[in-house]
């Protein structure tokens, strides 16, 4: 269901016409992406998983995810990540530890990342550019 198609149910099951001013389009609108951001908060949805690829760049200690920049699709939060090559998952740890582990001259294949301000940072930062990574994901609710 799109949201014009919802916003007809409301004004249909209150029996209130859209056109009468009683409660507008905009007040609807705000009322069903806050509910529809409600349920979308609460686990992790089938329908919200998303994954793409992503290929680091040699010398640069982190990936973005492009996700947070497509169009129509918002990246909340990562659940995997792991190296195309090794096929093994790279493990997620804690930013502060990340900081406290992360040597800016160590480069090798990533094995810990960390998030941080929408930027995924590897430990060790990638000796090599184009390094693949698989990267699942949560995207935010479409509305």
């Amino acid at each position: 269901m799109d949201l014009g198609t919802a916003r007809d149910e409301v004004y249909g099951r209150l029996g209130i016409a859209q056109s009468d001013g009683q409660l507008t389009t905009q007040a609807v609108t705000q009322l069903l992406r806050t509910a529809l951001n409600t349920v979308a908060s609460e686990r992790d949805w089938a329908w919200l998983q998303a994954n793409e690829t992503l290929t680091t760049t040699a010398g640069t200690a982190y990936v973005t995810p492009l996700a947070a920049s497509a169009a129509g699709v918002t990246w909340v939060r990562t659940t995997n990540l792991t190296g195309a090559s090794t096929g093994h998952s790279i493990t997620q740890i804690p930013w502060q530890d990340f900081r406290d582990k992360n040597p800016s001259n160590q480069q090798d294949l990533p094995d810990v990342w960390a998030e941080h301000f929408g930027l995924l940072y590897l430990h060790p930062t990638p000796s090599g550019s184009g390094t693949t990574l698989f990267h699942d994901f949560i995207r935010g609710e479409k509305t």
